[in-house]
């Protein structure tokens, strides 16, 4: 056997990297044979790569460490690019190693050959290209050098993301040994990641330091972040400054943490104040009406003294917008922040904001009509301490960013697709998520989502995983019924356009994989099998249905009473 992919095999097991997924075929056999035959790497044998790379991602997420992915050459390598364009959005390390046939056999017409390099572009951190003629004591310190993109502990200015490793390889009949590299033997030796860079005040403009030392109405907003941040640091610059702390769903802050902030999407755009600094900690927040808020204040600020926005981001700017990036670790900010600054004294705004959530909290928590929040509400609360919540996108997540922390004084962790938010591949990663976690898991997901990734309850029933699915199914995408799109267009275009109702039997698709199944239309009957569910270790499914003009009313008549409570 080629002894380069063995030595590619070591370097990733030292490097700290052991879950890896492979897809089969000819091409990447020996590529496959050396992580199968190391000994040491947990591998997944999953058929359809989406899948795979979804799944792979899954466990990346959950872990904060990379997931190897093997493919064979040709489309195999294009179904990895939706999981991988999530990836690089949401920073989540992934090593992707794709089998390719020989460079001269490009634009020959010679089967199962594409143009492969290059083919993620910037959706990478770093493009490694291998002919079958390198010289692979420089290919492994390629390979070295790139892993600093999915390290666990990242220098500052480094994004973590995926790296694309594309080999070109002889048939598996044909390969031939090409001799042992002296790399490993020189250079296979543990890491120190040395962090360097601390805050100081030179990165910031004289407008924003002052802002920092003469701020009254401050405000810190947690957005998402795959792993938990120390929340007593949090809380000290919190008292320091009296600012409120929004936590946005996916920040692992929102649950257990009594003096979070966490139903600001239903008052945020309509403050009669506006605060003078924004401290942002994690990527952009799920509400669309904070987000909107925040590019608000930033945009209409016509004296630069009068407010701050700041982002602090160890990768520095990465897919954001904010005016302000201080590239260090949130530690360092906070300790200086809290001793070269004067207190703040004024404690108005932060009443006002926690008096706002206090009312929302009365509205929200008393609603109990049959409703897809309402399910939403009954799977929050069936959670248990440390529990994993994989949220759907579309409505589930914004279902579960409208309703808070519902008083749970637990953690609870939650994840989503939200880099590029799509629909796809949603199964295939939370039962990434669910495969290397300990506890139980819980996946709230709409019909159209499930459909889309249905294929990927092979991977359920091939390794057994324990996964509760609640599918909220009003027929269709009821997003649209909630915009005014719905309003402007002709009914049957709207539906056969937009909403797409499907009409299929969920039951149906639930005895073909072998999985357990019950169909519920009350929040005792959701309520009452949940319950029951957590006590098999399995994957099961729930079906809530629910009427998509019904739940339209529903959140209409909740939309006017929290109006009210803020006026």
């Amino acid at each position: 056997m080629n002894n380069i992919y063995s030595d590619i095999a070591k370097l990733l097991y030292k490097r700290g990297i052991y879950n890896v997924c492979i897809s089969p075929g000819l091409r990447n056999t020996e590529l496959s044979l050396s992580f199968i035959q190391h000994g040491k790497f947990n591998c997944h044998s999953i058929v359809d790569e989406r899948s795979a790379a979804y799944f792979a991602l899954g466990m990346a997420l959950k872990t904060n460490t990379p997931t190897i992915l093997i493919c064979t050459s040709g489309t195999a390598v294009a179904n990895y690019f939706p999981a991988i364009i999530e990836a690089s959005q949401s920073r989540i390390p992934l090593v992707v190693i794709t089998a390719d046939r020989p460079a001269n056999l490009l634009n020959s017409g010679e089967n199962q050959t594409i143009e492969q390099r290059n083919i993620y572009g910037n959706f990478v951190r770093k493009n490694i290209d291998i002919p079958l003629d390198n010289e692979y004591d420089y290919t492994l310190s390629e390979i070295d050098e790139s892993l600093k993109f999915v390290a666990k502990k990242n220098d500052i200015g480094i994004t973590p993301g995926p790296i694309h490793i594309n080999m070109h390889l002889d048939d598996f009949k044909t390969s031939q040994s090409l001799g042992k590299s002296k790399y490993l033997s020189k250079n296979l030796k543990s890491k120190k990641i040395i962090l360097n860079d601390t805050f100081n005040w030179q990165m910031l403009p004289f407008e924003d330091i002052f802002n920092l030392y003469t701020c009254k109405r401050p405000l810190i907003i947690i957005g998402r972040l795959n792993h938990k941040l120390n929340k007593r640091v949090i809380t000290q610059l919190s008292n320091h400054l009296r600012a409120p702390v929004l936590v946005d769903s996916l920040s692992q802050m929102r649950f257990n943490n009594k003096s979070s902030i966490a139903l600001y999407d239903h008052y945020i755009n309509n403050l009669n104040v506006k605060p003078d600094l924004v401290i942002r900690i994690g990527q952009k927040p799920v509400s669309k009406n904070l987000c909107n808020q925040i590019h608000y204040w930033e945009n209409n600020n016509i004296n630069r003294m009068s407010f701050s926005s700041l982002l602090i981001d160890k990768a520095n700017r990465f897919n954001d917008d904010c005016p302000t990036v201080i590239p260090c670790k949130y530690e360092d900010f906070i300790d200086v922040i809290i001793n070269s600054t004067p207190g703040n004294n004024n404690t108005d705004f932060y009443d006002y904001i926690l008096n706002l959530d206090n009312k929302m909290s009365s509205i929200i928590n008393n609603e109990d009509r049959w409703s897809e929040l309402t399910i939403a509400k009954a799977c929050l609360s069936s959670m248990d301490d440390n529990q994993n919540l994989f949220i759907g996108n579309s409505m589930p997540i914004r279902y579960i960013d409208m309703l808070g922390k519902l008083n749970k004084d637990i953690h609870i962790n939650t994840y989503s697709n939200r880099g590029a938010s799509g629909i796809d591949g949603i199964i295939s990663t939370a039962l990434g998520v669910a495969q290397t976690s300990k506890g139980k898991n819980l996946l709230l997901i709409g019909d159209l989502s499930f459909l889309h990734d249905q294929n990927s309850l092979l991977i359920a029933k091939q390794y057994n995983i324990d996964l509760t699915i609640v599918i909220i199914n009003n027929n269709g995408g009821g997003i649209f019924s909630l915009l005014p799109v719905s309003k402007s267009l002709n009914r049957n275009i709207f539906n056969e356009y937009w909403t797409t109702p499907q009409n299929i039997d969920l039951k149906k698709i639930s005895t073909a994989y072998d999985v357990k199944y019950s169909k519920v239309d009350t929040i005792g009957k959701l309520e009452t099998t949940l319950k029951k569910y957590k006590t098999i270790p399995s994957l099961k499914i729930i079906d809530a249905q629910i009427d998509m003009k019904i739940n339209k009313k529903i959140l209409s008549e909740l939309k006017k009473r929290i109006k009210k409570g803020t006026a």
